[in-house]
């Protein structure tokens, strides 16, 4: 297995979300602070960067569909009370970075769609 750039750039992404998501549920991390938004721009744009390199034709209907079960799943993750609490935040943080490999995606096939026509 070759790494490159982008397994890099999940790898950073995936543990600046379970550190900043740690640190928005033991409120270390006031939500719609000036870190909150630096830590959620940096998210979405690493999300770019990873669907830009990473995402090939073949896989992007698996990946929209993975988007929308992470979303889906968020929301259950709320109702499971204090264990909720903490898991939460770090999902909602992964989801701000799968939220922008989504958006390539997505971008992607519109324009695939577009031109087919």
């Amino acid at each position: 297995m070759k790494w490159g750039v982008d397994k890099y750039l999940f790898m950073v992404g995936a543990g600046l979300a379970l550190v900043a998501g740690l640190a928005d549920s033991m409120s270390w991390m006031m939500e719609g602070g000036v870190v909150a938004i630096a830590v959620s721009t940096v998210l979405a744009v690493l999300g770019l960067a990873i669907g830009l390199m990473n995402i090939k034709d073949n896989e992007s209907v698996a990946f929209a569909v993975f988007a929308l079960g992470l979303s889906v799943g968020l929301l259950a993750l709320g109702l499971l009370g204090i264990v909720g609490a903490y898991i939460s935040p770090i999902m909602v943080r992964f989801g701000t970075m799968v939220a922008g490999t989504a958006l390539v995606v997505c971008t992607t096939g519109l324009f695939k769609t577009m031109k087919a026509k």
